[in-house]
Formats: C-alpha cells, structure tokens, sequence
C-alpha cells in the first residue's frame, strides 16, 4: 500500500523535501501542496549562491555546518552531472571583503567543507577599493541558479508519480488529515499563521538582475551589498530589511534599486554602464523567512477526538531558513525525509 505524503510549499526548501521523499521512500505517493507556483515563491528570486547567510541569531552553526555540506556535496554530483548546465549548477570563486579586520570576522565554521578557502591578499584588497578593506576570504563555491533548478525538481516530482495542487492550506488536520498519511510543512513564513508559529519573520531583499558577462564570480563588499553571476544575468544586491510580522508583500523600491547600483558600481565599475530604466533591468524583492533557529522536527499528531473524526496527522516542519535556503535545501530536505521515513514505519509497525 501507497503511503500518502503531502509537501506544502513550492519553494527551494519544499520541492527538495518532495524529492528527496520521493527518491528515499519506496512506495510513497508525494503531492506538493502551495497556494502558489514556484514562480512566486522567494527561492524564484534569489541569487543561488552557497554560503550561509540572514540567518537567525540562535542557529546552531554545527547544524549549518552539517546540513551546508551535505548540501554542498550534493551540488558538486549536481556539477558532475550531464544535466548542470540545465540546472544552472556552476563553480564560482567568492570573494568577501571587510572593513574591519580578522579579530571583527574570524574564519567561518564552514571554511572546510568548501574545497579551496584562503585570506584575501593584500593586492586583492586593494584592487577594489584602495585602503578601505582590511580583511577577505576567497574562496571555491557554488552558484545553483533558482530558475533553472527550481523546474528540474518540479519535473523529477512528476516523473516520480507526484503531483502539484494548487491550494491554500488553512488548517493542516482538517485540511489534509484524512487525505494524507503525513504531512511536510515548508511554508516558510507561512508556519505564522498555518501552525501560528510567531518566531519566524519577514525580513525583506531586494536585488537587481542585470546583464554583465563581464562578471564571473561571486563578490560581497559587506553585509548588504554582493554581485552573484547567473547564467544569462548578474544578480545585484541589495537589503536586509526587517518589516511588519503580518506583511505579504514585498514592493521594489526605486530609491534603493538605485542605491543597489550604486554601491555595486562602486566596487565593479562596468556596472555604472546598467540603464536602471532599461527593460532589460529586472527589479524584485522577496521576503526571506528568518527564525530565531531552523525548525526541523517531527511533530506527533494530538490524541484522537472523542467523536471518533480523527483527522490529525504527524507533521514534520521544515522551515525558517532565512537567505540560507540555497546553502542547506538537500542537508534539510534528506533530513525531513528521514524523518518521515522513521514516522511512516513505525506506523506500518503498528
């Protein structure tokens, strides 16, 4: 028998949870549940870039650690793949310059799970900005370009026999309990209302997408201001701004696309040749799910109501990875799925 499984969310973080699911679990049926297409989605808009980044100030960094590299892993098989330039998977060497020195930004957990990572040189500091950073990394990474990839998941879903609904999920149990053997929730920020859980908040990003052959590799300048090359267009951005709990939306702003541009072109100056007005100049903004630590757990369904309507499901939660989601998807996503796999047969046991 066929355990039904139910994914809600479309995003990075939901599709590679239904695969993950998919590929890990014989005999399951796996539907993605989102009131939106993946278009819309926060993941459809980011960079792509491996590096932990915005997440929140009680996150454990072993489990960053752990879940970044088994994600960075799966990438660099994604790189080997006769399939990586279709998915958009591509090798970058970063580059983060600071203004302070090694004492305000000492190496990072993550340092040796990237397979090259040094201190910027005294002429690499300097050929950007003479005298103003003191400190750098450089560094082998990988770009997992969204729009590419984000349909390639979609598509190994319905190959594996899954299926997409397009549906707004009010209450999970009376929603979904009598339909689902088990539930995934990747709402993002959507766990505020859907399991009311109210330490995950928006923090807003915006980002231009130009195009710039010219440049080929990652830069962060500091907290707020990075260029990420993509396929056909570069990424430039951009913001880190904590807003309303209840907002749903993320408006462009003209006056920090231009201040985007100009902190960008300050640093690469071919960029001072984009056209802002130029149709050829996308400017979006998304909401980035930030939680004061990553929930990923399983949730044991409430006890059975007296009347014998027992709709209540196990949920596995997996979400609030703030600007992370490229960085830990498949360490998450292969966790949630483990789980999933452990409730699921201690189910069939009885």
């Amino acid at each position: 028998m066929s355990h039904r499984v139910a994914v809600i969310g479309s995003g990075i973080i939901g599709l590679s949870t239904a695969v993950c699911i998919a590929r890990s679990i014989p005999d399951v049926s796996v539907t993605v549940i989102s009131d939106r297409p993946w278009q819309e989605t926060t993941s459809y808009g980011a960079g792509g870039l491996w590096m932990p980044y915005s997440l929140g100030d009680a996150q454990d960094p072993e489990l960053v650690k752990k879940w970044g590299k088994i994600t960075h892993e799966h990438l660099e098989r994604e790189l080997q793949s006769r399939d990586a330039g279709k998915k958009g998977v591509f090798p970058v060497t970063g580059h983060e310059f600071f203004k302070e020195g090694p004492d305000a930004h000492p190496d990072p957990p993550w340092r040796d799970v990237v397979s090259r990572f040094a201190h910027a040189t005294p002429r690499e500091l300097y050929q950007f900005h003479p005298h103003e950073f003191k400190h750098g990394w450089v560094f082998s990474t990988i770009i997992c370009e969204p729009r590419r990839y984000l349909p390639c998941l979609e598509e190994e879903i319905l190959a594996r026999g899954g299926g997409f609904v397009r549906k707004r999920v009010g209450d999970i149990y009376r929603d979904l309990g009598q339909a689902y053997d088990l539930v995934v929730n990747c709402t993002g920020l959507g766990a505020r209302d859907l399991v009311g859980d109210q330490a995950i908040a928006p923090v807003q990003g915006q980002v231009l997408r130009v195009n710039a052959p010219e440049i080929k590799h990652y830069y962060g300048f500091d907290d707020t201001t990075y260029v990420i090359p993509n396929t056909d267009t570069v990424v430039l951005g951009g913001s880190t701004d904590r807003v309303a709990p209840d907002t749903v939306n993320a408006a462009t702003d003209d006056e920090l696309s231009r201040d985007i541009l100009d902190r960008c072109s300050a640093y690469l100056p071919s960029l001072t040749a984009v056209d802002l007005a130029s149709s050829s100049v996308e400017k979006w903004s998304g909401l980035r799910p930030v939680r004061e630590a990553i929930r990923l757990e399983l949730e044991e369904p409430p006890p059975a109501t007296s009347d014998g309507n027992e709709t209540a499901v196990p949920v596995v939660h997996n979400y609030g990875h703030g600007g992370s989601g490229f960085t830990l998807f498949w360490g998450c996503a292969a966790e949630a799925a483990n789980l999933v796999r452990k409730q699921l047969n201690r189910a069939a046991d009885g």
